[in-house]
């Protein structure tokens, strides 16, 4: 995405407060200063009793917004959450989180000023229904909240990278969340692309990043799952606990395709929660026994011994541990069973 300043961030951010709150307000005004006279409104009403799609042109939410909120059904601190996907020199597209459920928005500008002109919204999701992406935008929290899981990148990466000084190159941050790692990449003088799910969490690695001014690392938000990685690409590649968070077969489908997208000679970081970590017995209906993290629900598949480098057994080896952690950088102090490996792609392997 390229980086557009603050002033067309906070315009594109002030259409969607008129939005928001002209709804919440019952104030047509504001969504007449920032909603395009064509637009395209789109949404569906979602209930155990199945689905309702409702249809509205420009004139019709102008009446609508007049009467939503007359009898004041939402609270002054009513949610108005926007997340902002992607910003172009004319359009731009952004998340709502409201009281009524959430808004998928395109924006355009119009003689210097951004409106909105398409807008896809469902009611809440039930909460079981609810994707990993939603829940860790709701961990990660605002763009200006303090990062989640700290801002120190993993230890061992680091040392890694201290030990053997690679020379840079292309690196590949697979379910970088805030970017703690992606960030430690671009200090050691990667190009990094940084893939997560979470909008929040790229959000806030983009927003860090170029206030550290580090120019060097590329954001996409996307589902690890279905991410094409380009056959030899990266110099180095790492996964830390994302792998945990797909199923075994998802999972060993990504795997492949991080070997494969490894240069020859080139180096991986992967880490995976393991059957010890204290989640596993939550996961298995048994009772834990210890404190387990407030994000282990999160995690789909935990690894058995060996299995993590059995995934990677074409690769060279360079370092696998496989241990209990303490854990105090976020909820309530706990441990961790991890398993992590260190490999380097042998040049025999294409």
């Amino acid at each position: 995405m390229k980086h557009f300043s603050q002033a067309e961030q906070d315009a594109i951010t002030q259409a969607i407060l008129d939005y928001v709150e002209g709804i919440y307000e019952a104030d047509p005004t504001r969504i007449e200063r920032s909603v395009h006279p064509d637009l395209a409104k789109r949404g569906f009403f979602v209930d155990e009793k199945g689905t309702t799609e409702s249809i509205m042109s420009f004139a019709q939410f102008i009446e609508h917004t007049k009467n939503y909120n007359k009898d004041g059904q939402f609270p002054p601190d009513a949610p108005k959450e926007i997340i902002l996907f992607d910003i172009l020199d004319q359009t731009a597209s952004a998340k709502l989180i409201a009281a009524w459920g959430i808004d998928y928005m395109h924006l355009a500008k119009y003689n210097g000023k951004w409106m909105i002109v398409h807008v896809l919204w469902q009611t809440p999701p039930h909460l079981d229904e609810q994707n990993t992406d939603d829940s860790f935008n709701r961990v990660y929290g605002q763009p200006d909240t303090p990062f989640y899981y700290g801002l120190k990148p993993s230890r061992e990466l680091q040392a890694f990278l201290d030990n053997t000084d690679p020379p840079g190159g292309e690196a590949l941050d697979l379910g970088s969340g805030e970017g703690r790692n992606s960030l430690l990449l671009a200090r050691y003088g990667f190009h990094v692309h940084a893939i997560d799910s979470s909008s929040q969490g790229i959000h806030k690695l983009e927003t860090y990043a170029r206030s550290q001014g580090l120019n060097s690392i590329e954001c996409s938000v996307a589902d690890v799952r279905e991410v094409q990685l380009a056959p030899n690409a990266y110099d180095l590649i790492v996964a830390a606990t994302i792998l945990d968070h797909l199923t075994r077969e998802e999972g060993k489908r990504v795997a492949a395709s991080m070997i494969s997208a490894l240069k020859q000679g080139g180096f991986l970081y992967v880490d995976v929660f393991t059957i010890h970590d204290p989640g596993a017995a939550q996961s298995a209906h048994n009772e834990a026994t210890g404190t387990i993290s407030e994000t282990a629900s999160f995690i789909k598949h935990y690894f058995d011994e060996g299995e993590l480098a059995a995934w990677f057994s074409h690769l060279e080896t360079l370092q696998y541990t496989e241990e209990m952690i303490y854990d105090d950088s976020h909820g309530d102090p706990h441990f961790h069973g991890i398993a992590r490996l260190i490999s380097r792609k042998p040049y025999s392997l294409g």
